[in-house]
């Protein structure tokens, strides 16, 4: 979703929330991708709280709604909706400082590893020939 769509519709949901006597609006979502985090600091700039359902969740609950495994945003929303008023998920929390830097060298060490096995199998491949 984009960011400024997620403004619209928390605009337009807030108001239509707040007349039907909730105490405001949550918004929910599944952490996979990269566009999920504008979303979350959008979300949170503006007061909304975010919360995120585990994607391993909405496989079983998309199993489990019609036996197949095809993906679309109309069933998963609903499943996603269905686990958050369930309250199976989570408050993401933002990375900062030396997490951050923790993270990346953890993901840049598995790089290394990565590349570290292709050279070994590569000179195996080399010597048996």
């Amino acid at each position: 979703m984009r960011p400024d769509l997620a403004i619209e519709i928390i605009d337009w949901a807030l108001p239509i929330a707040l007349d039907a006597g909730f105490a405001g609006v949550v918004v929910g979502g599944e952490p996979t991708g990269h566009r999920w985090k504008p979303v979350l600091e959008v979300c949170r700039a503006g007061g909304v709280e975010v919360v995120c359902v585990n994607p391993m969740l909405v496989h079983r609950g998309r199993e489990e709604e019609d036996f197949t495994r095809d993906r679309s945003d109309f069933k998963d929303s609903t499943i996603i909706a269905r686990r958050v008023a369930d309250r199976h998920c989570y408050i993401p929390y933002a990375l900062k400082g030396d997490w951050c830097r923790l993270r990346h060298l953890g993901a840049r060490r598995n790089d290394q590893l990565v590349e570290a096995g292709s050279a070994r199998q590569q000179v195996r491949d080399l010597l048996e020939a």
